[in-house]
C-alpha cells in the first residue's frame, strides 16, 4: 500500500474543501454588507409615511408586495443556481439583496 499518494489526495480534498468554504463565506460577508448598506440608505431616505402609504394603501398592497418579494426571490434563485456565466449568478444574488432590503423595511 502507498500510504504517501492517499495522504497527498486528502490534503488536496482539505485545501479545496477550505479554499471553498472561505470563498462561501466571503460571498455570504459581501451579501450581508451589501444589505446592510442598502438598508441604511434606504431608512434615512424613506420617511415613515412613504413605507405606511405602500403597506396601508388598500387592502390589497401587503399582498402585492409580498407577491413581488416571491417573484423576485424566485427569479434570483433561478439566475443564481443557473450554470451560466458568474456575472449571471451575482445579478442573481444581488437582486435578492435588493429584494431582501426592500422587504425588511
Amino acid at each position: 500500500m502507498n500510504y504517501d499518494s492517499s495522504m497527498q489526495e486528502m490534503t488536496y480534498a482539505g485545501s479545496a474543501r477550505l479554499t471553498f468554504i472561505k470563498k462561501t463565506y466571503a460571498h455570504l460577508a459581501g451579501a450581508i454588507l451589501a444589505f446592510v448598506a442598502l438598508e441604511t440608505v434606504l431608512l434615512r431616505t424613506i420617511t415613515e409615511q412613504q413605507i405606511m402609504s405602500v403597506f396601508g394603501g388598500s387592502s390589497w398592497s401587503l399582498l402585492i408586495v409580498m407577491l413581488a418579494f416571491w417573484g423576485a426571490s424566485y427569479v434570483a434563485t433561478m439566475l443564481a443556481q443557473s450554470d451560466s456565466a458568474p456575472a449571471i449568478q451575482y445579478l442573481g444574488l444581488g437582486l435578492y439583496v435588493v429584494a431582501e432590503s426592500l422587504i425588511f423595511l
